[in-house]
């Protein structure tokens, strides 16, 4: 019989570990590392690089957010467990913010002058998180920036130069009022799980006056416990007239009443939770977040699961010890939700599982760093020639790209020893360590009988400086080297491999783990023929 060719189109399916290797698709994956989907290539993730030059800040990173104001000043800044800091753009410092005192920035960032003032300090572990949200007071003309860690007094930032106390006028009885989440709606103040004069109620919603988030006594100023046996764990805006409360065994839903009573809450769903408060995110009008054995995308009416085919490899590879240092992170131009959990042998964040939202599949990443938490802000300025790593034609973007340009958001990464990271589509590195990618096709027979076949050439499409291409035949137990390949700049011309291989299930391997090099893979073509040896 004369050679066929079988051909591995870029498997946009995603990782498929709910049934053998040998009965999925060939767009499927049966195992792979740090790649993703995008313009229906397969491609190795981008790297990140240290984002500041006086790294490590002091704690771990647990909070990075953006204050806007209406006057398009902006200020970003990073919560660590010891103290807060600011982004100073013109020598690409942080800066310890001091409590009502002066504070650190210039250009876009707003302007503010250096003080020798007490830097304003936390009491939480490394291991609590910081919420943090935008709010407008009925009397100011610009919103306020407020943050909360559930243990450290709710702090509101006015400005350029000014942070302080939230609350200074607490409800009748209450002398001390904490919250672990904070959530603007509808001109109103929420503190989601509040402790009062040092006793938690997790259960509870506190709601400011109208208008006015730093009264907690007057007007419309009242509270509402959601009732049952599980905890608050977090809240997000959802679909314009609704919050979306996720407790650990239950949803439910908030929306104004327009009346005395402001708010309403229903109960959506039971017996399904949150078990982490950070994994919580709005992704195009449905609430994804993790619960203790599945991901869930909330529609407003019932939970979905979306785990799927990768749900039971996800929880088995977790440090069900660690759960509530899971994270989750929406990387808007890759239409990922990146959910950051810690492996079974970590305390913090070392992999992420990767749901293209689009095709709804699954990839997985994994760090050599410990990642605590993920945030966003927008570049100032436009990348130049001088600043690319590498030659013109190792980039891996275009020229005229958005991701070049000033104001582009970029995800930034805070770590468990203080360093913040960008990550970066022009960085084929982490922190100057080489990415190990990968991904695995199904095991596949072509013959469709089950007939021994012979394999004695395969060719590559795909861009990037290498590739090495290597083979199993029981089940990706043990792997053999076929060849490396060297660098491609288009999809047209194949890059081929020769080699001489009886068998009667294959799965091939793509991978590139070298330091400052990047693939995008099109498809392969196998050339086989039956090896006219028994059947097995």
């Amino acid at each position: 019989m004369p050679t066929q060719i079988e051909p591995l189109i870029a498997p946009r399916g995603g990782l498929r570990y709910d049934i053998p290797a040998d009965l999925i698709n060939l767009t499927d994956m049966s195992d792979c590392r740090n790649v993703f989907f995008e313009d229906g290539l397969v491609k190795k993730r981008y790297g990140f690089v240290q984002f500041g030059s006086n790294l490590p800040l002091d704690g771990a990173v647990r909070g990075i957010d953006e204050y806007v104001n209406f006057a398009g000043g902006r200020w970003l800044m990073v919560m660590t467990a010891d103290e807060i800091y600011q982004w100073s753009p013109s020598d690409t410092k942080w800066n310890s913010i001091s409590d009502a005192q002066g504070l650190y920035g210039q250009g876009l960032y707003g302007a503010g002058a250096y003080g020798a003032n007490t830097t304003e300090t936390f009491s939480i572990s490394d291991t609590d998180f910081f919420s943090y949200d935008h709010v407008r007071k009925n009397t100011e003309v610009n919103p306020w920036w407020v943050m909360t860690n559930g243990v450290d007094p709710i702090k509101k930032k006015t400005g350029a130069t000014t942070i302080s106390d939230l609350i200074t006028d607490y409800p009748t009885g209450v002398t001390s009022l904490l919250a672990k989440h904070v959530l603007e709606f509808k001109t109103y103040l929420l503190l989601l799980d509040v402790t009062e004069n040092g006793n938690r109620y997790p259960q509870r919603v506190r709601c400011s006056d109208t208008a006015v988030p730093d009264d907690f006594v007057n007007g419309n100023a009242t509270y509402w416990d959601l009732t049952g046996p599980d905890w608050i764990m977090g809240g997000v805006r959802f679909r314009g007239d609704y919050i979306a409360i996720c407790k650990e065994r239950s949803i439910w839903l908030g929306y104004a009443t327009g009346d005395t009573s402001v708010f309403e809450f229903d109960r959506k769903t039971t017996g399904i939770g949150c078990a982490a408060g950070k994994t919580i995110k709005n992704v195009e009008d449905t609430v994804i977040y993790m619960s203790h054995d599945d991901v869930y995308a909330f529609n407003g009416i019932d939970n979905e699961s979306i785990a799927g085919s990768v749900r039971e490899k996800m929880f088995k590879g977790l440090n069900t010890d660690k759960i509530d240092q899971c994270h989750a992170k929406v990387i808007e131009d890759q239409k990922e939700y990146w959910l950051f959990m810690p492996s079974t042998t970590s305390s913090y964040c070392d992999i992420a599982w990767n749901l293209n939202y689009e095709t709804g599949k699954w990839t997985r990443h994994s760090f050599s760093d410990y990642l605590t938490i993920a945030g966003d802000y927008r570049k100032q300025s436009a990348i130049t020639i001088g600043e690319l790593t590498g030659t013109i034609g190792e980039q891996n973007w275009r020229f005229g790209d958005r991701l070049t340009t000033a104001a582009m958001p970029v995800v930034l990464l805070g770590d468990q020893n203080g360093y913040v990271y960008e990550y970066d589509r022009l960085s084929n590195n982490d922190d100057g360590m080489a990415i190990d990618a990968w991904f695995s096709t199904k095991d596949f027979n072509p013959t469709q009988m089950g007939q021994r076949f012979f394999i004695n050439r395969i060719d590559v499409y795909y861009t990037g400086a290498g590739l090495d291409v290597s083979y199993s035949t029981d089940k990706g137990v043990t792997w053999k080297t076929i060849g490396s390949l060297s660098s491609s700049n288009n999809f047209e011309t194949p890059q081929r491999l020769f080699l001489k291989l009886d068998c009667l299930m294959c799965r091939i391997r793509f991978m590139n783990n070298t330091a400052g090099q990047h693939f995008e893979f099109s498809r392969a073509n196998i050339y086989w023929r039956p090896s006219g040896l028994r059947l097995n």
